[in-house]
């Protein structure tokens, strides 16, 4: 963790994967022409933000199977989910 990071969970997704495209660009242009110190800087900074990402991209791959099985104890199945009627 970056000890000047902000709080990520704050940030909504759309603001949290901008965030990461600036980070990336920003990286890229460190790499090629800006001063090599920031590097590992910015390599902290991103991995804060992917793995804020990673961290909701599991949650919100737990919530769907948790509402699968629900679902499927209900008798449900998968209907409950698509509507194909």
């Amino acid at each position: 963790m970056h000890p000047l990071g902000n709080d990520l969970s704050k940030l909504t997704d759309d603001e949290l994967t901008k965030k990461i495209g600036e980070l990336n660009k920003r990286y890229v242009q460190a790499y090629r022409i800006g001063p090599q110190q920031i590097i590992p800087q910015l390599q902290m900074l991103l991995q804060d933000h992917q793995e804020e990402m990673s961290r909701r991209n599991a949650k919100m791959l737990a919530d769907m199977a948790a509402k699968m099985e629900k679902d499927k104890s209900n008798g449900k199945g998968i209907k409950g989910i698509i509507d194909i009627s």
